[in-house]
């Protein structure tokens, strides 16, 4: 017999110990939980950050190479199990924290952000952002009727140089309405024969583009304009022809499930005997005196499958000796739990039951499309102008679901990352231009430019990536992987479709993947199955931070075809075969079926250069919709935040100056809406309306050259090859990254002296607000209302921010033409920020390397301010429910003539919180000063606000206040002084 090393022997033990203890958590991971407005304790979303770091660490690339049959591989796949466990199944709701003791709090300041709304933009439709703030279902107030009247439209008519119309024909000449050209690209080609300032003027109606329409610098001073009507759409869908010839393909009536019985089983763990009580409130009482089983199946029966899931009924002997309390009694399982257990020997009788059996009504139809009908590989679909869900598990509606509904909560195990083609090439950059980041500093203490070029990261595009050095630090940092597949959770498929029954063995089907945290989501081509894998092709690089995975669901599998709305589309038949799930109750799809196939990545493109741009192109009130999903096409890493990012959107730009895009809609859209690519200056996004995007609503994202040379020229941005002078305003951004989780309504890497400017964004997966580093600065956000972001993410609130990788721009604090890394100081002011769902780091969260930020005259609902590197002032905010303020980020900051400030500041925190440390030579003198604070039992580093000004009167908190109150009581004070420091940016609009 082989004799096992002591490093066997103790890691077997280990093995052993890690399958005991993480079965429970893996069993129920496999469980659904969503805890309606519940938010997890900061405290838990740290330790989850944690777990993962430490897989990251386990799993990173240069620990990939054991096989995964291997001990150490067993060993790594039970301690993902154990994080999975502790990190799943866990739900957001819109209060944080979970203070439904202060209700009055709660609509008071939802009613002030519906005000603040109505002043910054008083022509939009206030029952968007009514329904959105839930005044109507939480604080009974009455829903507005319709939107306020609109500003009355010019007639831009009598300037239209070409007319289109989607009656008209391209064989006239365009040059009157009665002469009006048919297709969009017809019209931009006729204009280009003119000189000068023209105008295209679009008629009403749906143009649907069967190509990109291409703008050139030959277009310049053009402008296109669609109906004062606002009903001008291009569309990037092809539709299917009406009258389609529907046959029955999966047509059953319902089939009730019925109690199935299991003798000698006992499953009355946990329940309460001779007490029915608890059944009513969602837990497992007991009927007593029910001496026949059918006497509790019947109870059981009457309540049905959501009242009774279970139940388990014990009988008697009938002896007065052997009576033991639980005689004649009728369990009722109503919170479901279900752990029967065999009967023990000599053991008054026991039944179980639980419902079985059964099948819910099925009523899908298939029919051939038209022939000559050209699809994607893996079509998406509209039908009457909204998304059809493609055949998924979990069922859910991408549009109106968000997660947890719709999500597995974890796999059993992550399958360790695929060993990359080659090993990264490593870049290191000091310099002296990078040194004047840190003014002072020497270069020994300057901020490298680093990141590796290949290895993990060639799945990029361009494949490098600040994650592929050698040590990436910030936020748990380490080198870039994702998983290879999954091991599946047992029973997570409905019954006959497993991935055994897959008919194509998955092919065609795409995992969705939340990576572990919620930082981001992944989608994979799947590759492959088994009974118990899926196997991952292409995919993972929607995110550049890697590590382990999370919450997941499958789509495009027609074995999974079995909820009202999802279809599947067979693209290997000729003709393409479609299946759907129709919403009536029985019969085939209605004869007026209207459905088409969104076929166009990019509606409009501008692809010119620096020295060649468009200039002065304007797009006023035209709309556009149904562009193709972007979310597996190549990404690239825009620089050292957390991002990965497709440089794609529906409207794409690249080498522009004066661009102007006002009064349009974006709806609808399957990846970005607009992306400002490379060159542009003095963009302006305005008055237009961004609704059920894939992806990001706007982005920017300059260049530098990451390749060349080895990669070492990447830090340099003063070739000014970047957006510059962008102004976003009056926009309303919602119902965003219906795909990407790591997505906003406004984006910025690479990019400068941008305006953001009473926009409205509420209802996203992730961050409002995106900085994703500090290239240039400059930047002014003010006047917005952001709410309702970090819906399905953690670790991050309504704006976010990173500097972690440097850059050399032309337009920083030594004015413009002047190279250098000292980025001017972003100025966040006079916004509503609600850091609720997922935002418990604050309003702000200035994240690693964040440098320059004048967070100030804010109102923040919910979280802290975030002092995580240096020269972060914050002052003049009015901050409500705050958990600490600086207590969490205490370093002094990384600029000795800059340090961390907070001053004049009023502060209600909740109760028993900590607003900052004590330590020597921290938040003493100018950092924090004048502040007015609120709350019970209010400490620093464990002693009172007294007692610490006490120690050292000439430098500790001169000026703060503390009121000894609780916040519950506050919410006219709150309200008041938020009121009091908005009032200007309300009362100038």
């Amino acid at each position: 017999m082989h004799k096992m090393s002591w490093w066997h022997v103790v890691s077997l033990q280990w093995l052993e110990f890690l399958d005991n203890c993480t079965k429970p958590w893996r069993e129920r991971a496999t469980q659904s939980v969503a805890l309606a407005y519940l938010r997890p304790p900061v405290s838990l979303l740290q330790a989850n950050n944690s777990v993962g770091t430490i897989l990251g660490v386990l799993f990173s690339y240069d620990s990939l190479q054991v096989s995964q049959s291997s001990l150490m591989s067993r060993m790594l796949l039970r301690v993902a199990a154990a994080a999975a466990a502790v990190a799943g199944a866990i739900a957001y709701g819109p209060f944080y924290p979970d203070s439904t003791h202060d209700q009055p709090f709660i609509c008071d300041y939802r009613s002030f952000a519906w005000e603040f709304a109505k002043a910054v933009q008083p022509h939009h439709d206030t029952r968007l952002t009514f329904d959105a703030l839930m005044l109507g279902s939480l604080c009974n107030q009455t829903r507005p009727e319709g939107p306020p009247p609109a500003p009355a439209a010019a007639d831009a008519k009598a300037d239209c140089s070409i007319y289109v119309a989607t009656t008209g024909d391209d064989s006239k000449s365009g040059t009157s309405p009665s002469e009006a050209l048919k297709t969009p690209a017809a019209g931009v080609a006729a204009a280009r024969k003119m000189s000068g300032a023209r105008t295209v003027c679009f008629g009403a109606g749906t143009f649907y583009l069967d190509a990109t329409l291409e703008l050139t610098s030959a277009d310049s001073d053009l402008t296109l304009q669609g109906d004062a009507s606002g009903g001008t759409w291009f569309s990037g869908a092809a539709l299917i022809a009406p009258g389609l010839a529907w046959t029955q393909y999966k047509v059953a009536p319902a089939v009730p499930p019925s109690l199935q019985l299991l003798n000698q089983t006992d499953n009355q763990g946990g329940c309460t005997p001779n007490d029915p009580t608890p059944i009513a409130a969602g837990g497992c009482g007991c009927y007593n005196q029910t001496t026949t089983l059918e006497a509790c199946v019947a109870k059981c029966t009457a309540l049905g499958p959501k009242g009774c899931p279970n139940f388990a009924w014990s009988g008697s002997r009938g002896t007065s000796d052997t009576q033991s309390g639980w005689d004649n009694q009728c369990c009722i399982h109503a919170d479901g739990v279900w752990h029967p257990s065999a009967q023990r020997p000599h053991d008054i009788p026991h039944v179980s039951g639980q419902w079985g059996g059964g099948n819910p009504a099925k009523n899908i139809w298939k029919t051939s499309l038209p022939a000559g009908t050209k699809l994607p590989d893996t079509p998406h679909l509209r039908v009457d102008g909204a998304r059809s869900t493609r055949a998924r598990h979990p069922n859910a509606n991408p549009e109106l679901d968000i997660w947890p509904t719709g999500w597995v909560p974890d796999a059993q195990t992550w399958l360790p990352a695929k060993p990359p083609k080659s090993s990264p090439q490593i870049i290191q950059v000091v310099n002296k231009l990078l040194q004047t980041r840190n003014d002072g500093a020497t270069l020994t203490e300057t901020k490298n430019y680093s990141g590796g070029i290949g290895g993990p990261c060639e799945v990029f595009d361009p494949p490098f990536s600040y994650w592929c050095s050698a040590h990436p630090a910030g936020g748990g940092g380490f080198q870039y992987y994702v998983p290879s597949g999954m091991q599946l959770p047992d029973a997570v498929f409905p019954e006959g479709a497993g991935t055994t029954n897959w008919s194509l063995g998955g092919a065609g089907a795409t995992v969705h993947a939340f990576r572990r945290s919620h930082w981001a989501s992944w989608m994979f081509d799947v590759d492959g199955v088994t009974e118990d894998t899926i196997k991952f092709g292409a995919g993972g690089y929607q995110g550049c931070r890697g590590g382990p995975g999370q919450d997941w669901f499958v789509e495009n599998v027609i074995e999974l075809l079995d909820f009202p709305g999802e279809h599947y589309i067979d693209t290997k038949q000729d003709p393409p075969m479609l299946y759907y799930a129709a919403n009536t109750t029985s019969g085939p799809p209605p004869s007026n079926f209207d459905a088409a196939v969104p076929m166009l990545k990019i509606l409009l493109r501008v692809n010119e250069t620096q020295a060649n741009p468009v200039k002065n192109l304007v797009i006023s009130n035209v709309n556009f919709r149904d562009a193709a999903p972007t979310y597996m096409d190549p990404h690239g890493v825009p620089s050292g935040g957390d991002w990965a990012l497709e440089r794609l959107g529906a409207l794409f730009f690249e080498g522009t100056t004066g661009l102007s895009v006002d009064s349009c809609q974006f709806e609808r859209l399957d990846g970005n809406g607009i992306m400002l690519s490379g060159f542009h200056r003095a963009a302006a996004i305005t008055n237009s309306h961004f609704a059920w995007t894939g992806g990001s609503a706007i982005a920017a994202w300059g260049r530098t050259d990451e390749l060349s040379d080895g990669g070492v020229n990447g830090w340099d941005a003063t070739k000014g090859d970047i957006p510059q002078g962008t102004r976003v305003e009056g926009n309303i951004m919602r119902e965003s990254g219906i795909w990407e989780k790591q997505s906003s309504c406004f984006f910025q890497a690479k990019t400068a002296g941008s305006v953001l400017l009473r926009n409205l964004c509420f209802n996203l997966p992730r961050a409002g607000f995106n900085f994703n580093d500090g290239a240039g600065g400059g930047d002014q956000v003010h006047g917005n209302l952001i709410f309702n972001s970090c819906r399905e993410t953690s670790d991050h609130g309504p704006i976010n921010s990173w500097d972690r990788q440097p850059y050399v721009t032309t337009f920083g604090i030594e004015g413009p033409g002047v190279p250098t890394a000292h980025m001017v100081p972003r100025n966040i002011s006079y916004n509503f920020l609600v850091a609720n769902y997922g935002g418990g780091n604050g309003a702000v969260d200035n994240d690693d390397e964040s440098l320059r930020y004048d967070n100030n005259h804010n109102f923040q609902v919910y979280g802290h301010q975030k002092f995580k590197t240096g020269a972060i002032r914050s002052f003049g905010n009015v901050i409500a429910y705050a958990t600490e303020f600086g207590g969490k980020w205490v370093t002094p900051g990384t600029i000795a003539d800059e340090p961390n400030a907070m001053f004049d500041n009023q502060v209600w925190f909740v109760d028993n919180a900590h607003y900052h440390d004590d330590k020597a030579g921290e938040w003493v003198g100018n950092r924090s000063y004048n502040n007015k604070l609120v709350g019970l039992n209010i400490t620093v580093g464990g002693e009172s606000l007294k007692q610490w000004q006490a120690a050292d009167p000439a430098t500790n908190d001169v000026g703060s206040t503390y009121t000894n109150t609780p916040i519950s009581t506050q919410a006219a004070e709150v309200i008041a002084a938020a009121r009091a420091l908005l009032s200007p940016v309300m009362e100038s609009n």
